[in-house]
């Protein structure tokens, strides 16, 4: 399992191997593709925003898994287009809110 651990969040390059998945998209720019690789990513406790239009491409949805093991949403999206694919959502949390695994503030899904 791939933590998603702070310490690999203070990245500054969205590149292959430098970053943990909540890391990529802080620095992530509109447009921007990221490859998220086959493992189980389990976040600490708190959603991931997203806040410019981006890609995530995962291995398979049987490989790629993102998990908030119940203590949290998993995406928190902005009203920006996002595109998920061959990736499993799983355990999100809204908290009593809207959107377990996604929450999408936008108009159109």
């Amino acid at each position: 399992m791939t933590a998603d651990n702070g310490a690999a969040n203070a990245c500054t390059v969205a590149t292959s191997g430098d970053c943990s998945l909540r890391g990529a998209i802080s620095v992530a720019a509109n447009g921007d593709s990221i490859t998220v690789p086959a493992g189980t990513y389990l976040l600490g406790g708190t959603e991931i925003p997203i806040s410019v239009s981006l890609t995530l491409n995962g291995a398979g949805a049987t490989s790629t898994i993102i998990d908030a093991g119940g203590l949290s949403r998993i995406f928190n999206i902005g009203n920006v287009p996002v595109t998920i694919n061959n990736v499993t959502i799983q355990n999100g949390n809204s908290g009593g809110g809207a959107g377990g695994g996604i929450y999408y503030g936008g108009n159109n899904v």
